[in-house]
C-alpha cells in the first residue's frame, strides 16, 4: 500500500511539473502611459512577454514599453523559475501612443534654417518670434535681419498613434551679412562692393582661396583667362552669419612672366634664377630658338659650343601666361682685354672682359656695339672724342648690349652738322640694352649747327633700356641740344625701361634750342614707358624753355623716391617752364610719388609766359588723376609756389616743408630714404 502511494504521489509532481505548476499566473495592468506591472510571482526570478511580434525577457515584474512599440497591442506576460514556465497571462489589449522627440540641431546655412530629421514626423512646426510657420521638410528659407530667436515642433500622426514633439529649446540665430555684388577685375585688382558689417572676406578664385580685409584684392600672376570667383563676407566677430557666397566668372588678360635673371655660362653650363609661375624655359641660340628645358640649368652641348655660337638668352614660359621677354644675353666664350690696340680691335657684337685699366693714348672712334662688355670694375680713361657723326659716345649706339661694371673718363668736344644728333658719354643712342654698374666721368661740350640734337650724360636717346647703379659725373654745356644729366631723350611707347639707383652730379649749361628742354637727370620723357627708381640728380643747371631740377620735360612714365639738389636757372626770355623737381608736366600718363626737390629756382625774365615753381613749373588742370603723390620740395631753399601756375594747374599731392634742419618726412620708407642731415639722401648713397 505504502508503495502505492508513493508512485501516485511521484506521478501527480511530474504531471504539476509539466503543467507549471508551483508559479502562478501574473495579471498585468497599465500603470501608466507605457508602464506595465504585475504582482511578483513567488519563486520566479524572470518573467517572458509576449506582444506578438517579440518576446521579451525582463527580471521585475515590470516593463516599460520602449518607444519602437506603439499603436494596437496585445501582450502577454508568464513566470519562470529558469527550469520551469508558468502559464501566460490572459491578454492585455493596449493603445500606445508614440511621443516624438523634439527636433534638434537647429542651425544657419544660406539663407535658411534647418534641422535634423525626426523619425516618424509627418511634419514641423517654425515658432519664430512667437510666431509659428508650417513646414514639411527640415528647411524653412528665412532672411533673418536682427537676432531671431527659434523652437522647432514635430508633428506626429494621432490616426498613427504618433503624437506631436515638444516645442525644441530655443536657438537664437544671427543676421545674416549680405551678399556680396559687383566683382570686377581692373589692372590686376579684384574688387567688390562693401558689405555693412563685414570685417573680412573669404574669395576662392579656380579652387584656392584668399582672405582680404577691404573689398578688393591684388591678384597674385597666377591667373589668366576666364576664372570662376567666390566672394563671400564674413564677420569675425561672431555678430553676423557669414553671407551667401557670390560666384561670377570674370576674365583676366594673360600675364607676361617676369624676365629671367641670373643668366650666365660657366664651363660650359648654362644657369640662371627661376621665375615665378614658370614650368618651362626656352633657351635661345644667337637669337634662334634652340631648346626647352623645365630646370634652371642647362649643359650646353659640345656641338653647340665648337659652332661658334656666341650667346645664349632664355625664355621664361608657361600655360595660361604670356611667355617673358627674352633675358640679357649670357656669352659663351669672353675675350680678355688689357691693352688699347686690344680695346680698339673688338667686334661689334663679340663678348669682352676688361682684365686691366687702360689710358688710351689718341682720339678715340666710337663704333656700334651689340654684343658684351665688362669692365669687371677697371677704367677706361684718356677718351678723346671729336668725330662728327649722327650718333656719338663712347659707342656711336648700343642694340641689344650688355654693358657692365665699368667706368669711362675723359671729353667729347664737337661740332656736328648732323640732323638731330644725339650724344652720349656712353652712347648716341641706346636701345634694349642693359646697363649695371657704370660710371661716366666726363667734360662734355657739344654745339648743334643743324636742328635740336639731344645729349646724355649716359645717352643722347633711351629706348628700352635697363639702367642700374650707373652715374654720370662732370660738367656739360650744350648749344641747340635737349640735354639730360644722365639721358637727353627718353621716348619709346613699345617697351618699358627702367632706371635704379642712378646719379648724376654735374653742372649743366644750355642755350639756343628755345623750345628744348633740360633737365638734371632726364632733358625729356615724351611718349614713353619709362620707370625711374631711388635716382639722385645733384646739378647747377641753366637753360632755356623747359628746365627742371630732375625731368625738363615730362610727357609720360613714372618716378619713385627720388631727389633733386642744387639749383635751376631759366634764361630765355619767353616761354619757361621752370620748377625744382619739373620744368613742364603733361600729367595724362605720369605720375610722381615720396621724390624731393631741394633745389633753387630762378628765372632771368618775367611775364605772362613764364612760370616758375619750387617743384614744378607748368602742369595741367583739369580733372586728370592725381600726377603727385606725397612730393615734397624745400621751403627753406625755395620761397616759390609749388608750383608755377597755381591758378590753373594741379599740384594736388605736393607740399613744402622746411628742411634747414633733418626732418623725416611723414610717409617716406625710411628703408629707402635717410633723413639724419638737413639734406635728404637715399640709403644706398652711404652703402657705396
Amino acid at each position: 500500500m505504502k508503495r502505492l502511494l508513493g508512485s501516485i504521489t511521484l506521478v501527480l509532481v511530474i504531471l504539476l511539473a509539466a503543467c507549471g505548476g508551483g508559479l502562478d499566473r501574473p495579471e498585468p495592468r497599465l500603470e501608466a502611459d507605457r508602464l506595465v506591472s504585475w504582482d511578483a510571482i513567488d519563486n520566479a526570478t524572470a518573467y517572458e512577454i509576449e506582444t506578438g511580434e517579440e518576446t521579451i525577457t525582463v527580471t521585475e515584474p515590470s516593463w516599460t514599453i520602449p518607444g519602437r512599440l506603439f499603436g494596437e497591442l496585445s501582450i502577454r506576460v508568464r513566470a519562470t523559475d529558469g527550469d520551469r514556465f508558468g502559464d501566460f497571462s490572459e491578454p492585455l489589449d493596449l493603445t500606445v501612443y508614440l511621443q516624438l522627440a523634439p527636433p534638434d540641431g537647429i542651425r544657419q546655412e544660406n539663407g535658411a534654417i534647418r534641422w535634423n530629421a525626426v523619425a516618424e514626423a509627418t511634419g514641423y512646426v517654425v515658432r519664430i518670434n512667437g510666431v509659428e510657420y508650417p513646414a514639411s521638410g527640415t528647411t524653412f528659407t528665412y532672411q533673418v535681419l536682427a537676432p531671431t530667436t527659434v523652437e522647432i515642433l514635430a508633428l506626429g500622426n494621432p490616426t498613427g498613434y504618433v503624437r506631436n514633439s515638444l516645442f525644441s529649446d530655443s536657438v537664437t540665430l544671427r543676421a545674416q551679412l549680405a551678399s556680396v555684388a559687383n566683382i570686377t577685375f581692373d589692372d590686376g585688382v579684384l574688387s567688390w562692393d562693401a558689405v555693412a558689417n563685414a570685417t573680412s572676406y573669404r574669395i576662392v578664385i579656380d579652387g584656392d582661396t584668399y582672405t582680404a580685409t577691404t573689398n578688393e584684392l591684388i591678384l597674385p600672376a597666377l591667373y589668366g583667362g576666364d576664372v570662376d570667383v567666390s566672394v563671400t563676407a564674413l564677420d569675425n566677430t561672431s555678430t553676423y552669419l557669414s553671407s551667401i557666397a557670390t560666384t561670377t566668372a570674370i576674365s583676366i588678360p594673360m600675364v607676361e612672366l617676369d624676365t629671367p635673371t641670373g643668366v650666365t655660362v660657366a664651363s660650359g653650363i648654362l644657369s640662371f634664377n627661376a621665375v615665378t609661375g614658370a614650368t618651362r624655359y626656352d633657351i635661345y641660340v644667337d637669337g634662334m630658338f634652340y631648346s626647352t628645358i623645365t630646370t634652371t640649368t642647362y649643359t650646353l652641348p659640345t656641338a653647340l659650343l665648337n659652332d661658334g655660337a656666341l650667346y645664349v638668352q632664355v625664355v621664361a614660359d608657361a600655360d595660361g601666361f604670356v611667355a617673358s621677354q627674352p633675358s640679357t644675353r649670357a656669352y659663351i666664350e669672353v675675350t680678355a682685354i688689357a691693352t688699347e690696340s686690344a680695346l680698339r680691335a673688338i667686334d661689334p657684337d663679340g663678348a669682352y672682359v676688361l682684365t686691366a685699366d687702360i689710358e688710351l693714348s689718341g682720339s678715340w672712334v666710337p663704333m656700334s656695339f651689340t654684343g658684351f662688355f665688362d669692365g669687371d670694375g677697371h677704367t677706361i680713361s684718356g677718351i678723346v672724342i671729336t668725330a662728327d657723326e649722327a650718333e656719338i659716345g663712347f659707342f656711336t649706339n648700343l642694340s641689344e648690349a650688355v654693358v657692365q661694371n665699368l667706368r669711362l673718363e675723359g671729353s667729347i668736344d664737337l661740332t656736328t652738322t648732323s640732323n638731330n644728333a644725339r650724344v652720349g658719354g656712353l652712347a648716341g643712342r641706346s636701345t634694349k640694352s642693359d646697363i649695371e654698374n657704370v660710371d661716366v666721368d666726363m667734360s662734355i661740350l657739344a654745339v648743334s649747327t643743324n636742328g635740336v640734337g639731344f645729349l646724355g650724360g649716359l645717352f643722347g636717346q633711351s629706348e628700352g633700356n635697363r639702367v642700374v647703379r650707373s652715374s654720370f659725373t662732370g660738367t656739360i654745356e650744350a648749344t641747340h641740344f635737349t640735354v639730360g644729366g644722365l639721358i637727353g631723350l627718353s621716348d619709346d611707347p613699345t617697351a618699358e625701361q627702367w632706371i635704379y639707383q642712378s646719379a648724376v652730379t654735374a653742372t649743366i649749361t644750355v642755350v639756343g634750342g628755345e623750345q628744348s628742354a633740360s633737365g638734371g637727370f632726364i632733358g625729356r620723357m615724351g611718349n614713353n614707358r619709362m620707370t625711374i627708381e631711388q635716382s639722385v640728380a645733384d646739378v647747377v643747371l641753366s637753360g632755356p624753355g623747359y628746365v627742371g631740377g630732375f625731368v625738363g620735360y615730362l610727357g609720360s612714365g613714372r618716378i619713385e623716391d627720388s631727389l633733386a639738389l642744387g639749383t635751376v636757372e631759366a634764361t630765355s626770355a619767353f616761354l619757361v617752364h621752370a620748377g625744382g623737381f619739373i620744368g613742364r608736366m603733361e600729367g595724362y600718363n605720369s605720375h610722381v610719388a615720396t621724390s624731393i626737390s631741394k633745389v633753387a629756382v630762378t628765372a632771368s625774365e618775367t611775364g605772362d609766359d613764364i612760370f616758375v615753381g619750387s617743384f614744378v613749373g607748368h602742369t595741367v588742370g583739369g580733372t586728370y588723376h592725381t600726377v603727385y603723390d606725397n612730393c615734397v620740395y624745400d621751403m627753406a631753399t625755395s620761397s616759390l609756389d609749388r608750383i608755377g601756375n597755381p591758378d590753373s594747374g594741379r599740384g594736388d599731392g605736393i607740399r613744402g616743408e622746411p628742411m634747414n634742419t633733418p626732418t623725416t618726412l611723414e610717409g617716406f620708407d625710411t628703408s629707402v630714404w635717410n633723413f639724419t642731415a638737413s639734406t635728404p639722401a637715399l640709403n644706398w648713397q652711404s652703402q657705396q
